[in-house]
């Protein structure tokens, strides 16, 4: 017979997933239905520029609701307040975007790095906690190097993030080549995050694959 000890872990962990993934789809769900309200008055008035901020703005919503979803179902951990706090501080950051991405290109690029920050910081949370499991071992073996690249890729992105906002708000007026330009290379970059959870998916599926075998 499990002691009580036993039998409040497994509750945890076995709670983990759903109550992650439906505490990210509310705040996704809040940001992306703000996002719509947003342009309802504004769709005659959008040019080049705020087109890319909206897309890559989109992106940004799919790539957080993918990540969590990947990450919460192949690993568990023993969530602590951090882990409460940090899918808020992303939802704070990805409305940000959405309120700027039509309004102001410099904050935009701002809360974008907000974004990137706090998104290595929840890898780095997730990668750090899943560690202390035993039973992540096996996907923590599957997924090396690749778990140190998803961080230093968000961190990266960050930075350049903050520089581009930075610079917008020094040139004051900028031009429109330079506009397209730092939405050209955001708008890369989240898609190439993005693409690279491809690999990074399937690395586990064709491991659980094999060992089924």
């Amino acid at each position: 017979m499990p002691n009580n000890q036993e039998i409040v872990i497994h509750r945890i962990t076995a709670s983990f997933l759903s109550v992650y993934l439906t505490l990210v789809s509310v705040i996704q769900a809040g940001v992306f239905g703000f996002l719509l309200w947003d342009l309802t008055d504004k769709l005659d008035d959008l040019d080049c520029s705020r087109s890319l901020c909206l897309l890559t703005t989109v992106l940004i919503l799919i790539v957080t609701w993918h990540e969590y979803m990947m990450g919460a179902t192949i690993f568990r951990w023993i969530p602590h307040l951090r882990d409460s706090i940090i899918p808020f501080c992303i939802g704070l950051a990805e409305y940000g975007t959405a309120y700027y991405s039509t309004r102001s290109l410099p904050y935009w690029f701002l809360c974008v790095s907000a974004f990137c920050f706090m998104g290595w910081f929840a890898f780095h949370n997730m990668f750090t906690s899943a560690r202390r499991h035993l039973e992540n071992r096996w996907a923590l073996r599957t997924l090396a190097g690749l778990t140190g690249l998803v961080q230093l890729w968000a961190f990266a992105e960050g930075v350049i993030f903050l520089v581009f906002g930075l610079l917008l708000l020094h040139l004051k007026m900028p031009s429109r080549l330079t506009e397209y330009v730092f939405l050209s290379i955001a708008l890369l970059s989240i898609t190439g995050f993005m693409v690279r959870s491809i690999p990074y998916w399937n690395r586990i599926l064709s491991s659980t694959h094999r060992r089924n075998r």
